[in-house]
């Protein structure tokens, strides 16, 4: 959280929603004279983010995870450039830190993290938010990093909560309206060998190392996590 609150030390308004955590969340808010700390008992990620949008004083909201890092350039086009009324929403490219190695691969899809509040909700798809946004997107290339520094006993915690959120989803959608991955999370493996496939050889996640292996086991770990679930669910229903 340190870092992340420390690209932020020139904005005038930072607002850190807190939800029961045990860590030193609050003596690292405490040095930071911008940032606001509100507590709540929303345990939902979705609503929280909703909560976060309706606390804002401003009609343009920067919306970011404790764990991400802000591009030094990102402030820069903020002072000097102005947001247009005609765009309700910057989106981002946005690259993972593994052990302190940053993973320049487009692994996902940019994500929209300045928006108009008043055109903008989010719903739950899965274990991941679903943003609702009304307007023209424009894509930026000031990209922000995402460091996840969980232990691995809180990792994998997070990993089989996600996984029970995405599997509920799976089993309960149609199959034609499922994700082509999510369709192959119906097939025995199949998913396993696919992420593999992908960001071994389409990725080519091996030229970073170390990095790059430890990034790679923590996706099979998750697809095996899912099918495990999944096939747990579907068992249960017979």
């Amino acid at each position: 959280m340190k870092k992340c609150l420390d690209g932020l030390k020139e904005f005038q308004r930072v607002i850190v929603l807190d939800s029961k955590s045990k860590d030193k969340t609050r003596i690292i808010i405490s040095k930071f004279k911008n940032v606001k700390y509100i507590s709540t008992q929303l345990n939902d990620y979705v609503s929280k983010l909703n909560k976060l949008i309706s606390l804002s004083k401003t009609k343009w909201v920067l919306l970011i995870d404790a764990d991400y890092e802000i591009h030094k350039n990102f402030k820069t086009f903020l002072t000097t450039k102005k947001l247009l009324n005609s765009i309700s929403g910057y989106s981002f490219p946005i690259f993972n830190v593994i052990r302190n190695k940053i993973i320049w691969e487009n692994i996902y899809p940019s994500k929209i993290l300045l928006f108009n509040k008043n055109r903008v909700f989010f719903k739950r798809d899965g274990h991941k938010e679903k943003m609702i946004i009304s307007g023209k997107i424009r894509k930026l290339n000031y990209f922000f990093l995402h460091n996840d520094r969980k232990d691995d006993k809180r990792w994998m915690e997070t990993q089989i909560k996600w996984a029970t959120f995405d599997a509920k989803k799976i089993i309960n959608s149609k199959f034609s309206d499922l994700s082509l991955i999510d369709k192959l999370r119906l097939i025995p493996f199949c998913s396993i060998f696919a992420s593999f496939f992908y960001f071994f050889f389409l990725k080519k996640i091996f030229i970073y190392g170390s990095a790059g292996f430890f990034y790679l086991k923590q996706r099979l770990i998750y697809e095996i996590t899912i099918n495990y679930i999944i096939f747990k669910f579907l068992f249960q229903k017979l």
